[in-house]
């Protein structure tokens, strides 16, 4: 199975991409990622094609591109790495959210995966602990 630590950051970019054209509207075609990703058709068409034999889009010539399940569960999971690095550099950085963007991808595309997981989790735990709210946390195979 496919997992986050599988993909390399322009297909988590794409993944989010995709998504986030879904949560404005119905359909994702070939020419809305290329606007958003501002990528060249070529690197997209290669990359749309990677996802497609990975089970996590269905990719087809003239079709709408639609994610699978579990290309949505990493869609999603990717989609809260992203928003929960970015709420805390604009909470706990002050930061404006355009720059808080501009720095979550640049840490994103920078980091190994499992420094931004640990990130992620430490960022989740800071953030839980100044709400009250319990941690729904475990801290599995993170030893150094």
């Amino acid at each position: 199975m496919t997992t986050r630590h599988d993909l390399d950051n322009g297909l988590e970019d794409c993944l989010q991409t995709i998504l986030n054209v879904l949560s404005e509207k119905e359909t994702v075609w070939r020419k809305d990622l290329t606007a958003r990703m501002k990528t060249g058709c070529s690197s997209l068409a290669c990359a749309l094609k990677r996802l497609d034999e990975q089970g996590l889009i269905e990719c087809e010539p003239r079709k709408p591109i639609r994610l699978t399940a579990k290309g949505r569960v990493l869609a999603e999971g990717v989609a809260r790495r992203h928003e929960s690095l970015r709420g805390f550099f604009s909470r706990a950085l002050a930061l404006e959210t355009a720059l808080a963007d501009e720095a979550v991808s640049r840490i994103e595309k920078a980091l190994p995966r499992d420094v931004l997981t640990r990130f992620q989790s430490f960022v989740e735990i800071v953030e839980a602990d100044i709400s009250g709210d319990p941690p729904e946390l475990e801290f599995k195979n993170l030893s150094l």
